[in-house]
């Protein structure tokens, strides 16, 4: 099994007059490709859109308009790519049922009015499923009630909440937890439930609607304010209100808890936000199997067709060999076509022979014997597997180094720019 360790840390910092976001907390964020969005935060202007270009480490402030909440803190963002919006939820004590969804295209905040939904909360945590129909809402911080541990799912397409029936295993009322998706399960740890903090793991299993609690003999102390990623079949807890040299990793595989040491200069992190990059500072959003796999920026339309790339193709096999199309020659990849032999259109997983797509920017309709033309729609396709196996065992074996973009955290000065870091980690 490899081993997941943290290399090292470096602040990322403003370069004269670059346009920058003041600094904040409590802020939300999500990802598409080299573009990280930022909404709100306890600081000034607590509504703003941000784009950080992650090629670039430059920042573009959206100018935007229509019906925008007036302050935004502790909430939670979630992209619907397929559409170009990106809902937002939560953040605002007051308010029955906190739920805007902001067009990218058009700049344009809209304030989603829906019945019977739940009321204004921080420190919860949400997530729209894959398909991007249902957002889930779990616990938080009520004013006046405190902690809670209610479960929402909002129906994107009909504008209705739904409220889960409390069962007898159920996760305990808690806010400022962790909580990370691998797609299939959505992992929750920790918190604060009344001014305790808490030290449990729950998993969510989607096709199932059910949680059920992980328990093993070792476990991290309880903690708040925290994050969690996803990488390399590990949950790994980032920050907290504990102040430590170390951290721990959840290894999905194995089932138990293992601890991961941390630099000298680690920062104290409390309610900041956290993003998987890769090495070259392209945002993450795939997640590797140990077969041959093929990232693709990509989108497969009804028609069986691949629209371009928006960026070099990328190849990782076996985990174990990585390079950039630009480095090795861009002929070679232009030679090769494949033929998909078993396609299933009901999730992201698009299985070509023995080469395993996973990819939340695939989308598949109906794709049966799809072809995959990889960059040249004039090339002829030649080989087959086994003589692309051959081909691509000649690629030189390298770590893989991931970086971890960290936003904003509670101690700055609110006159300055956003606080950031890069955490840099190996898998070897």
């Amino acid at each position: 099994m490899k081993t997941l360790s943290v290399q090292g840390c470096c602040k990322i910092e403003k370069k004269g007059q670059q346009n920058w976001p003041n600094h904040r907390s409590k802020l939300a964020c999500c990802i598409r490709g080299f573009k990280v969005y930022l909404c709100g935060g306890d600081g000034f202007d607590s509504t703003d859109f941000w784009i950080y270009h992650t090629n670039t480490d430059e920042w573009t402030k959206l100018e935007s308009h229509g019906d925008a909440p007036k302050r935004l803190q502790s909430h939670s963002l979630h992209p619907d790519w397929d559409n170009n919006l990106i809902y937002i939820f939560g953040g605002l004590y007051g308010l029955d049922t906190p739920l805007w969804s902001f067009d990218i295209d058009n700049r344009l905040w809209t304030k989603i009015e829906s019945l019977n939904g739940p009321s204004s909360r921080t420190g919860h945590e949400a997530i729209l499923e894959k398909d991007n129909r249902y957002l889930h809402v779990f616990g938080g911080y009520v004013s006046v009630q405190g902690s809670t541990n209610e479960h929402w799912t909002f129906d994107t397409l009909n504008k209705t909440w739904i409220l889960k029936k409390e069962e007898e295993i159920f996760p305990c009322a808690r806010h400022d937890f962790g909580a990370i998706s691998d797609n299939a399960d959505w992992w929750i740890f920790g918190g604060s439930c009344q001014l305790e903090p808490l030290n449990d793991l729950w998993t969510y299993t989607f096709c199932k609607q059910q949680w059920t609690r992980i328990k093993t003999r070792k476990v991290p102390e309880p903690i708040y304010g925290h994050k969690l990623i996803y990488i390399r079949d590990t949950i790994l807890i980032v920050g907290g209100n504990i102040s430590s040299n170390s951290t721990w990793g959840f290894n999905l595989k194995k089932l138990k808890w293992l601890e991961v040491s941390l630099p000298d200069n680690m920062p104290t992190l409390l309610h900041h936000r956290v993003i998987l990059i890769n090495d070259n500072g392209e945002t993450k959003s795939k997640k590797p199997r140990d077969s041959y796999c093929y990232w693709r920026k990509a989108k497969i339309s009804p028609n069986n067709e691949l629209d371009p790339p928006e960026y070099d193709t990328k190849i990782f096999i076996n985990r174990a060999f990585s390079i950039e199309s630009k480095n090795y020659g861009n002929n070679f990849f232009q030679s090769y076509k494949f033929n998909a032999q078993t396609a299933k259109s009901s999730s992201d997983n698009l299985l070509l022979s023995d080469l395993d797509y996973r990819d939340e920017d695939y989308e598949i309709d109906s794709i049966s014997n799809a072809k995959l033309d990889f960059l040249s729609e004039n090339t002829d396709t030649i080989g087959d597997d086994t003589e692309t196996e051959t081909e691509f065992s000649k690629l030189p074996a390298t770590n893989e180094l991931n970086q971890i973009l960290i936003l904003g955290c509670h101690k700055s000065f609110k006159f300055s720019p956003l606080t950031m870091w890069k955490l840099t980690l190996s898998c070897n």
